[in-house]
Formats: structure tokens, sequence, C-alpha cells
């Protein structure tokens, strides 16, 4: 599987949170498929964007056993709830119910249907699913030279995927 496909199917996992509610063209996948596509554009909220995270993260290819590789890299969930004028204690009502959902629809599907070998943090001793962090996001909208700032919350977890390899 690739890792297109996982963030796929990721985003396909998150479409069916009921609570807090998301409309299902309102959860994209960044870069998307194929070139040259629409970008992404935040005119509504929730907005769920769901990437590889790249940056300060590392991703690691090891071998699981004989043609048998491992790749453990980072998936990242931002999920834009309003814009940066919004005040603060709407912002806490926002953001309540998305810190349960997402565990609720992870932990029930932990390999993406078979997308991933599995979600979470496996060298921990608690086998962390994923981390959370609230408060202002930065997203390009089409034809902005700087980012605009939105509230709401990133989620970063960690994806192991195996794979068939040749070895020499």
């Amino acid at each position: 599987m690739t890792t297109l496909l996982a963030l796929e199917a990721l985003a396909a996992v998150i479409r069916t949170i009921e609570s807090p509610f998301v409309k299902y063209d309102c959860v994209f996948v960044y870069p998307p498929a194929e070139f040259g596509a629409t970008p992404v554009v935040i005119a509504e909220y929730p907005t769920v964007i769901v990437s590889h995270a790249i940056l300060g993260v590392e991703d690691t290819w090891r071998i699981k056993a004989q043609g048998i590789g491992l790749h453990k890299w980072t998936a990242q969930v931002q999920v834009f709830v309003a814009h940066k004028t919004t005040p603060e204690f709407q912002v806490e009502q926002l953001v309540r119910g998305w810190y349960r959902a997402m565990a609720d629809v992870l932990l029930a599907n932990r390999s993406l249907s078979d997308a991933v070998y599995y979600l979470g943090d496996a060298s921990t001793n608690d086998t962390g699913l994923m981390t959370m962090t609230t408060g202002y996001l930065s997203w390009y909208n089409q034809h902005s030279q700087t980012p605009e700032p939105y509230w709401g919350i990133m989620f970063t977890i960690p994806v192991t995927q195996i794979f068939n390899q040749d070895m020499g």
C-alpha cells in the first residue's frame, strides 16, 4: 500500500464521524492524487485536511523480515473549526467533540481497512494512538501569498505500513 492510499483511507474513516458533523466534501487529502487538481480552499467549517507530516518528523524504512519492508511515518490531520477572529470561548465548544470522535473511529479501524499495518506508536508502553494540539493553524488559500490563520486541532498519528521488498 502506498502512503497516498493510506491517507485516502484515513480520510474515508474521518468522513464516518457523525458528531461533530463534517460534510463529506469538506474532508481533503493533501496533496491531491491528481497533479494540478484544485487547491484546498477553506470555505466552511469544519474543514479537515489529511496529509503526510513532513516537517519535524521522521520517516523510517526498515527490514521486517526477508522480503518484507516496514515504513513508519506520521499522518497529520488538521481540523479547521473557525477563523482566527472567532472568540476563544466559542472555539472551545467547536473543538470539544473532536478528540473523542477521532479516537473512536481510529480505534475501531486501526488498520484503515488494511491500508496500513497499524496506527499508533507500538514503541511506547501504552501504544499511543495519536497526539493533539489545539490552537492556531495556518493554511494557504488559493492565490494567497501568506497563510491564513484559523482555529483548529492538529492530530498527529504514527502509521506503520508493511510491503514486499526486493532484497539482494
